[in-house]
């Protein structure tokens, strides 16, 4: 890792490596969106898949309202759910996968 004191306000990206992504412009924008906002706060940022079935591969963020566009508070991360879990996750409308890929300041971390 860069030695923080090089750029004390540099940003920091960790990101899975096993991910198709077939929406690599708007995936982008997120990573664009989370950098923006971790420059001027002092948070962590993760970013959330919306599901469109049912998964017990992965882990859940369920959110809260949106702060600013784009991003949202999170309530809690739940571990990998057992199917009927999984079932009522995505019906519930208010949880996205969690899929390992975080932004944060040099000095939060």
């Amino acid at each position: 890792m860069q030695d923080p004191d090089l750029d004390p306000e540099a940003n920091i990206v960790v990101a899975s490596s096993d991910h198709l992504i077939l929406k690599e412009a708007a995936f982008l924008e997120r990573i664009r969106t989370g950098l923006t906002y971790t420059a001027s706060h002092d948070t962590i940022c993760c970013l959330g898949i919306q599901p469109t079935r049912p998964d017990t591969g992965y882990g859940y963020i369920h959110y809260g309202n949106e702060t600013v566009s784009g991003i949202h508070k999170v309530i809690e991360f739940k571990e990998k759910p057992d199917m009927d879990t999984a079932r009522e996750y995505l019906e519930a409308g208010s949880l996205y996968l969690e899929f390992g890929h975080f932004y944060f300041p040099v000095r939060v971390w």
